[in-house]
């Protein structure tokens, strides 16, 4: 009986889970609903410049472990992503790989998140996209990338007991 009487409280009062995580912030639901997308994502975003050559892009894809780097214009703004994947469908589409550009194998189009967003949301349009990594905009401004956050930054997050 009290606990129809409390679910029929909270539905009168518009009281949502969203509202449960606010007050139970230390609850498995909690740090879910709460943890958002600049808690995770990292700021060291690699790059390389569109006109720099296939082996650059390999040693900066190895060496910066995301498995992907972002592809920036003369003016640094951001205009395409080489990930794993792009490197070894070039390797197989171009005879001559050693002399192609990052512009000539990058994704000219990639997927972004505000840094707001739950992660949830994150992971969500990942799987959806089945791409590991999104690039993370300020809220009022998506076309100003501020950081990066990979399927990798949420799997330890939960093997951290961070997220359940």
């Amino acid at each position: 009986m009290g606990d129809a009487l409390t679910i029929c409280l909270m539905h009168r009062r518009g009281f949502d889970i969203d509202h449960y995580a606010l007050f139970h912030p230390g609850g498995a639901l909690g740090r879910r609903l709460l943890t958002r997308v600049r808690d995770l994502m990292s700021t060291d975003i690699p790059t390389v410049k569109e006109d720099d050559i296939f082996r650059d892009v390999i040693y900066t894809v190895s060496d910066r472990r995301k498995g992907m780097t972002m592809v920036v214009n003369a003016e640094g703004v951001m205009t395409g992503i080489i990930t794993d994947g792009d490197i070894r469908r070039a390797v197989q589409r171009f005879e001559d790989i050693v002399n192609k550009r990052a512009v000539d194998f990058m994704t000219h189009g990639f997927k972004k998140i505000a840094d707001n967003a739950q992660i949830e949301d994150a992971l969500r349009l990942m799987t959806t996209n089945k791409i590991t990594s999104l690039a993370v905009t300020e809220p009022s401004d998506s076309s100003t990338i501020i950081g990066l956050i990979t399927i990798h930054d949420i799997i330890d997050c939960h093997k951290d007991g961070i997220l359940p």
